[in-house]
């Protein structure tokens, strides 16, 4: 589960691109990091912070089993956010499920 801080992040970077996000859900309570709607469709969407690695990567641990038929992940990465759709990035991650995302950071200019 992210901070309470990471997810009021996320929640306004949502809103402010024309996304409703529903209620916070409780903090041991199963089910997606946040769930949003869209065109009236909803989606979930599993909250992830990458983390630095002595060699300078960024590095994003693996997606729990149960969580991956959300719809996308939201990456926390050097004070910016990457939305991907969860198949695309299931697609690029190790076989231990670890996910580099340091090209990415290079490419929004971190």
């Amino acid at each position: 589960m992210p901070t309470a801080d990471e997810w009021d992040k996320l929640k306004e970077y949502l809103e402010d691109v024309g996304w409703k996000v529903l209620d916070k859900p409780k903090k041991n309570e199963n089910g997606a990091d946040m769930t949003v709607v869209n065109d009236k469709i909803s989606y979930r969407i599993e909250i992830k912070v990458a983390r630095k690695l002595a060699s300078g990567s960024w590095q994003v641990n693996p997606i729990e089993p149960n969580r991956r038929s959300d719809d996308f992940v939201a990456i926390f990465v050097n004070n910016k956010w990457i939305l991907r759709k969860m198949t695309d990035h299931l697609k690029l991650c190790s076989e231990n499920g670890y996910n580099s995302v340091t090209e990415v950071t290079r490419l929004l200019g971190s």
